[in-house]
Parts: C-alpha cells; structure tokens; sequence
C-alpha cells in the first residue's frame, strides 16, 4: 500500500513542479517587459526634458531664438518650433549660391545623404559645386523634399533669406534660412522651423524628420575644392 501511495503521489509533485517553473517563467517575463517599458519611458523622458530642448536651439543664441523673423506669422501656433544657427567664415553673397539650390533631384542637402537622395535622379551625393538653373526660384515654385513630399518656396529675398512652405492651403509648416552678417568676413545662417503634425504619412514622417537638427546642413561648406574656403562651419561658442 505504501508502494502505490507513493506512485499516487508522484504525478502530483511533477504537476507542482511545473506550475512552479511556469510561475518563475511568467514572473521573469513581466519582470524583463516591466524593465524594458521602464528603459522607454526614462529614454523618453531624457529626450524630452534634455535631449530636445538643446537640439531645438542647436548653436543659436538667446537673442536669435527670440528675434523675428521671415513667415512667422504664417505659423503661429506651432507644435514644432525649432531655432538653429551656425557661424559661417563667408559673405552672404558667398553662401547664397549654395543655399538656394537646396532640394531633392537639385543639389541635394548636404547632410545626410544616404537617408535625404535616394532615388533622386541626381546621383546619391550632395552637389559640390554651384548649379546655374537652381539659382533663381520663385515664390510658388515648388520645392521637392523627397519622392513623397513637396514644399513651395515662400518669400525669397537674395542673399538675405529664403522660405520654403507646406504645399497645403494654408500651410501646415515654414521652414526659414536667414542669413545675417556678422562683419565683413563672417555670416551666422539661422535656420527656424515651425511646423504642425499632418495624419497623412508623408507629412507626418516630414515632421519626425524636422526634429533632426537641420541647422548641420552646413556640411555643404565644407565639400569640394569651391566651398572650401567657407569652412569649417561652427556653432558659436564652440570654436
């Protein structure tokens, strides 16, 4: 009887012991998704209280975030409102050239070029040099950005700053490139983007985008034997 007793018995333990492993399993799963969702939030809220407001005003002073500017009333609710500036060893008239022959099947953007030319037509590089039949854009032209995604250029004022628009009436965004001497050898180019979040894929994906600190497309200054002399392209400060 002793025998089959403990025969009875031993299903039992086994059961126990596999609800005991199946408990350890769910626990290290909640406790590996609870650390992970923790990991995001604190991410999140490093880009968001640190991360961000710095990269918003990338290079730019107190002064230049809070002067007027080009199209700022075209805007005037922003959810996205971004200021940046860089230090540039040229005259306006010198970066100009560079400056508004900016786009997607144009120049390019001298940024980030594996991400921003892809299937441009144009080769996958920014340009290196001056491009004649860019030189001269009217407000309404339009300004593509990417195979999905086009602005209009806005007001224009040569060799002092130019607007690109959102495509939408009215428009969902502006983005600002000004340029502003310093004395006769030296530029700061502010860049400022206001912008509303659009539902349609390409809009909204547009201004993720924008978040990156577009102000760097200073790069340009610093390619080819023409442009060489315009660099290095600096935040002030940081020199």
């Amino acid at each position: 009887m002793r025998g089959l007793s403990l025969l009875l018995t031993l299903p039992d333990a086994h059961s126990a012991a596999d609800n005991l492993r199946n408990t350890h399993s769910l626990r290290n799963a909640v406790v590996r998704l609870v650390s992970f969702l923790a990991l995001i939030i604190l991410l999140g809220a490093l880009y968001a209280l640190w991360i961000r407001p710095r990269q918003l005003h990338w290079g730019a002073t107190p002064a230049e975030i809070s002067r007027a500017m080009p199209a700022d009333g075209i805007i005037p609710d922003p959810a996205f409102d971004a200021t940046r500036a860089i230090t540039i060893r040229a005259r306006p008239a010198e970066i100009w050239p560079w400056l508004v022959q900016m786009g997607f099947g144009r120049a390019g953007f001298y940024g980030y070029d594996l991400i921003e030319n892809p299937g441009n037509g144009a080769g996958i590089r920014s340009t290196r040099e001056i491009l004649p039949r860019f030189q001269h854009p009217r407000p309404g032209d339009p300004l593509p950005l990417s195979v999905a995604a086009t602005l209009i250029y806005g007001p224009i004022e040569p060799n002092h700053y130019m607007v690109w628009l959102g495509s939408n009436h009215p428009p969902s965004g502006a983005f600002v490139w000004e340029l502003v001497p310093i004395d006769a050898n030296q530029t700061r180019l502010i860049s400022r983007i206001r912008w509303n979040y659009l539902s349609t894929p390409a809009m909204f994906a547009l201004g993720v985008f924008t978040e990156l600190p577009s102000a760097r497309s200073c790069a340009v200054f610093a390619t080819g034997q023409k442009a060489a002399r315009l660099s290095p392209c600096l935040p002030r400060g940081a020199r």
